[in-house]
């Protein structure tokens, strides 16, 4: 098997993009924003191909579809339980002056890194 993990840090491929990180927790039944953070990651990005949407399941209604790797411990996340008060919401990650939400993260971490699908939200 090719290891391909190097690529991750080559600066033919590797890019620094940033990760805008947000939580909150639920009052009175509204979601209150309680810290939001960025992060600076460097990983490669890519256009999502059609064969890539197809493994989504939304993937016949996005348009605006890239792909972002990065090695660990950096993780992108999508919604998830930060704690039992706090929840996490889906990274943004700011790339060329664009936001794009993460939809799916795969985590590879056999091979040291993960691969995220953003969709375009500007």
């Amino acid at each position: 098997m090719i290891n391909v993990s190097e690529l991750m840090d080559d600066p033919d491929f590797a890019v620094n993009y940033k990760v805008i990180r947000s939580k909150g927790m639920w009052y009175m039944g509204r979601f209150k924003m309680a810290k939001q953070k960025i992060l600076n990651f460097y990983g490669a990005v890519q256009l999502a191909s059609p064969k890539d949407l197809e493994q989504l399941p939304e993937g016949d209604r996005i348009v605006g579809t890239m792909k972002f790797f990065c090695k660990t411990p950096n993780e992108l996340y999508v919604t998830h339980e930060e704690s039992e008060e706090y929840e996490g919401i889906s990274d943004v990650v700011l790339y060329k002056r664009k936001k794009y939400k993460i939809i799916q993260v795969s985590e590879w971490n056999a091979n040291g890194f993960c691969r995220a699908f953003g969709v375009l939200t500007d």
